[in-house]
């Protein structure tokens, strides 16, 4: 609604009351319009296309004037008249705390600002509130985003695929925000990485624009108010359908640092919902001969695998380690020295898991969400220990005791199901002949070869500590 509008609209207001003198009401004085006009003078909101303003005009006991927007979807609309009423109600609760007299004083604004981005829609609230009770008029600022088809509220936990999405933001505003911080300790408790710390914010074509209160700090960083997350330094912690194509364009030419997980996570693939899945893994390299031969093989019929390293043999073969990861294969722990974790003290249980951890982030710049514990031996305390997925098998190619190609594929084949987990080992070169024979003939049975994190993500939950042994399309783990 225009600003003259609403003031005509105060206007007939008013005059319809002066009407209504005869019937009991009083006449609103010259005083009293001014009040209004002014008041209304002081709300301006901006809106975009397919926002409309409208307003909550009230000059009975208190001065309000509240803007509210109004959109296409009804589901929105009837959240952003709650909120604004709602925001009303408790200014109400305040002044009627005051002396009837001098609470006509008191006065309530709201205005609000437009932001819009693909299917998203973001208003900024600006709340002022002067009580007559008080010399001092207080402002508050809150942010609501909207998803424009589901009509529902999107908060800040929605905007991230990784699951440490917040804790990376977290890091990256200390580092940004540090330097002219006047109390490094207020505002590092004030950027941990919790909901509540973050539940101000909007989403553009270009930024991420947090906003934060006083007393986020402890009102000992009162110059930071806001700040704007270029999208194109986070592209990959955002889910697909918060990454604008502006931002994609940006992402490529940028030289700021981006925003990155060191942690492998699980998504949900559509594409491979309702297929045939089945997951190669491959335990106890990598081998400086047959795992480079392996490489080559699942390159040239574009299918990945699932690789359990040893820390030991990565940390002396990292080259191998990363070409495996750089062609699209997953690269997961399977412990520094392939011993027995339950016969070991906890100490060496924690060597061998978090050495091997070590390894592999560095090599690859990200830690390993699976582990799978030799001989399959683990217990509570160990996966407590590990913090991430146990990687089991249901199908055991005994490729260790055989060495035959042929008797590989025999087990295999014989075996393999929907959603099984095949467990070999790539130090073999016969390991490497048998996947040339069961890759052909899996293939011809409509199955897609795809990664244990894949696998999970297509039909499951990915759980830390939880044990997989299989996945089935019905989200069995074994």
């Amino acid at each position: 609604m225009k600003l003259r509008t609403k003031i005509l609209m105060s206007v007939a207001i008013i005059a319809a009351l002066s009407v209504g003198v005869t019937a009991g009401f009083m006449m609103k004085s010259n005083e009293d319009l001014h009040v209004q006009a002014s008041l209304e003078d002081k709300v301006r909101s901006k809106v975009v296309e397919g926002v409309e303003e409208h307003s909550i005009l009230e000059n009975e006991e208190y001065h309000i004037v509240v803007d509210y927007p109004k959109t296409d979807n009804e589901t929105i609309n009837q959240d952003l008249k709650t909120f604004a009423e709602s925001n009303i109600n408790v200014f109400k609760a305040k002044a009627n705390q005051i002396d009837d007299k001098k609470k006509k004083n008191s006065e309530f604004l709201m205005s609000f600002d437009t932001t819009k981005a693909g299917n998203l829609l973001g208003f900024r609230y600006e709340m002022i509130t002067q009580l007559a009770s008080s010399k001092n008029q207080s402002t508050e600022m809150e942010t609501r985003t909207y998803n424009l088809t589901s009509g529902k509220i999107v908060t800040i936990a929605d905007v991230f695929q990784e699951q440490d999405g917040l804790k990376l933001v977290s890091e990256y505003l200390y580092k940004k925000l540090e330097a002219n911080a006047e109390d490094k300790e207020a505002l590092k408790k004030g950027l941990t990485p919790d909901v509540q710390n973050y539940q101000r914010f909007l989403l553009d074509e270009e930024n991420l624009t947090l906003f934060f209160t006083p007393q986020q700090f402890d009102n000992k960083n009162a110059s930071i108010k806001e700040y704007k997350i270029p999208l194109a330094v986070m592209t990959s912690i955002l889910k697909p359908e918060f990454v604008t194509e502006k931002a994609k364009q940006m992402a490529t030419s940028t030289t700021e640092e981006k925003i990155q997980s060191t942690e492998m996570t699980v998504s949900k693939d559509q594409s491979l919902v309702g297929k045939k899945l089945v997951a190669l893994t491959y335990d106890d390299g990598p081998s400086p001969t047959s795992t480079p031969a392996l490489l080559a093989y699942l390159k040239e019929q574009n299918i990945p695998a699932t690789f359990f390293v040893l820390g030991s043999e990565a940390s002396k073969y990292p080259d191998i380690v990363k070409q495996a990861y750089d062609n699209g294969n997953q690269i997961a722990s399977h412990t520094y020295h392939h011993l027995n974790l339950p016969t070991l003290s906890a100490d060496k249980q924690k060597e061998e898991i978090h050495n091997t951890e070590e390894v592999i982030e560095k090599i690859i710049g990200k830690r390993p969400n699976l582990m799978r514990p030799p001989y399959g031996a683990f217990n509570e305390q160990i996966a407590t220990e590990a913090n991430c997925g146990i990687a089991l098998w249901n199908v055991d190619s005994l490729d260790w005791q055989s060495k035959n190609p042929t008797a590989i594929y025999n087990t295999i084949t014989a075996n393999t199901f929907d959603g099984s987990i095949i467990l070999m080992h790539d130090i073999y070169m016969t390991s490497v002949e048998g996947t040339k024979q069961v890759v052909p003939a899996l293939k011809a049975q409509g199955y897609t070869f795809v990664t244990l994190n894949q696998l999970i993500g297509a039909r499951s939950e990915y759980k830390a500590g939880q044990a997989y042994y299989l996945v089935t399309p019905d989200g069995k783990l074994r």
